[in-house]
């Protein structure tokens, strides 16, 4: 399909000229659809998905190991009398955070291990990625023989859980020691992939239950929440695009940046103490050696985002303390005056040159292309601001399946109707390379193509349920059937025992639900099912996380597209 994509990115070419957006820079004063032409050129092929990624790996791990050797060489340097006020004012605000009302966050290792859990990710020593798997049916992995003492004493006051353990134990042997995790690969761009550690199985449950500490404690001190931050810092971002008194913060390799020396400088005991345990000393690289790591953890690690958010947190509010700058704490229906989202940090402008100042006095390097705090543009959790409007391109990863090039057409729709910029060559280019089902706007990107009542083909009436029944594309989910002595294991996936206490403890921790435990399939198989839709031409006011404009341009935009 690589020609395909190139034939699509020429066509994206030609719509663009059509309209009279030829420019590939951005200059000042230039319109709304002329910064969104730009963006869309940009980010079209940034991600493409390509077979040989030997030159994106390398060029990922040369990053990480100058990350790493970086890292190794951060110090407390001080240069000025004011950088010692801002690093200690930082040093304050991280003394606070780790003793809540005079005490200390964590003084026991049941304190974390109650808030232990585990993800759906690959772990060392696992035969699958569910937590069943990784806790009862295989291999317990360690780098510290104190994490596993720990566990045992811990599951020990849980009848079911001690027996699981026994089971698993009896089954798969003694819990084992390992002496790293594994650095890999996951695709980010074109020309650079990711790096990633894959953990062992207890140092991941220990990170998870630090991790979840560390949210719980970010919520009462500084208002921000996981689950509506993203959605705060995108406002916040489109406000500062308009107004310009709110500037973005992007930083480079973040989570590959917090250096063992400033953790043994600025995180107390016994926090630290546990922050160290919980991680990999060192981590295997693909050739097969062994490196040490000089960063307190990498991404991979089930409490690199909630510490870096930490990190950023107290930056930003040492900061404004400085100023004299009222924190408003992003409460409720508040979104107070700061966002801090991982690495993803948002300031008032009077702050935000003191702010990258102390950044780079702790070791993080800001991304100069993504940070801004001049201009009409602004950058928060995946949305681009210009004066307020969303001029996000789309990312064609492939056009391989019909699933893969009906969610970039229904992106690319939605690009329209964001922007007035009709792309009818590109999207008809790609209704040229197959058939398609039609779905009501509400379904998911990869169901099949979004259009108007009027457009829909293959829908059929329903007078009992007094609904539309339409096809749609549902991918093929994995699962692990549980019966009543036996476990039904997918062909495609790897054999698990049958641990009775363990299936009982994972139904009570929420991992085994209507008998069944889900699997990860990154590149799932599709089929045609029947779906429902009650009210295909329904109007609400606005696309969900797409701003504020009503379906009748969404609904101009795809007839333009197609026609």
């Amino acid at each position: 399909m690589a020609n395909s994509t190139q034939a699509l990115y020429q066509n994206l070419l030609l719509d663009l000229q059509d309209a009279g957006l030829s420019n590939e820079t951005g200059f000042p004063g230039m319109t709304m659809q002329e910064a969104a032409a730009i963006s869309i050129r940009r980010s079209f092929l940034k991600k493409l998905r390509v077979k040989n990624t030997s030159d994106s790996d390398a060029a990922a791990l040369a990053k990480f190991l100058k990350c790493n050797l970086a890292c190794k060489d951060w110090s407390y340097a001080p240069q000025s009398s004011w950088d010692e006020e801002l690093l200690g004012s930082f040093k304050r605000e991280i003394d606070n955070f780790f003793h809540p009302f005079g005490s200390v966050l964590v003084d026991h290792p049941f304190d974390i291990l109650k808030d232990g859990y585990l993800g759906s990710g690959s772990s060392i020593g696992s035969v699958g990625g569910d937590a069943y798997t990784k806790l009862f049916s295989s291999k317990l992995t360690h780098t510290d023989p104190y994490l596993y003492h720990w566990y045992k004493r811990y599951i020990s006051q849980f009848p079911d859980w001690a027996q699981a353990e026994k089971f698993r134990s009896d089954s798969h042997g003694n819990a084992s020691v390992v002496t790293s995790s594994r650095l890999s690969f996951v695709p980010k761009y074109t020309d650079i992939s990711r790096t990633i550690c894959t953990e062992p199985v207890l140092n991941m449950f220990y990170q998870l239950g630090l991790g979840q500490i560390l949210l719980k404690r970010l919520r009462s001190t500084h208002g921000i929440s996981m689950a509506d931050q993203p959605f705060r810092n995108r406002e916040l971002a489109r406000i500062g695009s308009i107004s310009g008194s709110i500037g973005t913060i992007d930083l480079e390799s973040a989570s590959d940046s917090i250096s063992l020396n400033l953790i043994e400088w600025c995180i107390p005991e016994p926090f630290k103490r546990f922050l160290m345990r919980a991680r990999c000393k060192y981590t295997k690289l693909p050739s097969g050696e062994h490196v040490e790591l000089n960063m307190v953890s990498s991404m991979g690690n089930g409490y690199t985002f909630p510490l870096q958010t930490v990190i950023f947190a107290c930056v930003v509010s040492a900061c404004m303390k400085q100023f004299n700058i009222p924190i408003e704490r992003p409460y409720a229906d508040s979104l107070g005056n700061f966002g801090v989202f991982g690495d993803d940090i948002i300031v008032p402008v009077e702050i935000y040159r003191i702010v990258t100042r102390l950044l780079g006095l702790l070791g993080f390097k800001v991304n100069a292309d993504k940070s801004f705090v001049e201009g009409p543009f602004r950058e928060s959790c995946g949305v681009d601001y210009h004066f307020g409007d969303n001029i996000r391109g789309v990312y064609v990863k492939h056009i391989d399946t019909p699933q893969a090039r009906a969610s970039v057409i229904n992106q690319l729709n939605l690009f329209s109707t964001r922007t007035g910029i009709i792309l009818s060559r590109t999207c008809r280019y790609l209704l040229s390379l197959g058939k398609y089902l039609h779905v009501p706007r509400w379904d998911n990107d990869d169901s099949g193509i979004r259009v108007p009542r009027s457009m829909a083909s293959g829908l059929r009436r329903s007078m009992r349920y007094q609904s539309y029944l339409y096809k749609r594309w549902v991918p093929h989910a994995l699962r692990i059937r549980v019966l009543d002595s036996a476990l039904f294991i997918p062909r495609s996936s790897r054999w698990r025992c049958f641990n009775p206490a363990g299936l009982h403890v994972s139904f009570m921790a929420g991992w085994l639900r209507d008998h069944e435990i889900g699997i990860r399939n990154a590149d799932p198989r599709y089929s045609a099912k029947h779906g429902v839709s009650p009210n295909w031409d329904s109007t609400p006011t606005a696309l969900p996380f797409e701003g504020k404009f009503d379906w009748q341009r969404w609904e101009t935009a795809v007839y333009l597209n197609f026609c």
